[in-house]
């Protein structure tokens, strides 16, 4: 089964399973760096946003889900 299409054919791209790098520039939520990641398998697939609105929201979600996890880690510990 094939997921949503890349910008171009896949095999335009000549990624090799788990030796090539995926690099996106402009890569605002990732979608085709999962799309290439699960298609492809390549060694790294990076995304890398420009507009600093997305990178903003995008560090906000990560120390949220950050607090969130140790928030669950510290409730699992003090229940062992």
């Amino acid at each position: 089964m094939e997921l949503s299409k890349l910008p171009f054919d896949l095999k335009e791209y000549r990624l090799e399973s788990e030796r090539s790098t995926f690099l996106d520039i402009g890569s605002g939520f990732g979608k085709p760096n999962f799309h290439a990641a699960m298609q492809v398998y390549p060694k790294e697939s990076i995304g890398i946003e420009i507009v600093p609105a997305r990178v903003n929201y995008t560090m906000d979600q990560k120390f949220e889900f950050e607090r969130l996890y140790l928030q669950k880690e510290k409730k699992e510990i003090r229940l062992e």
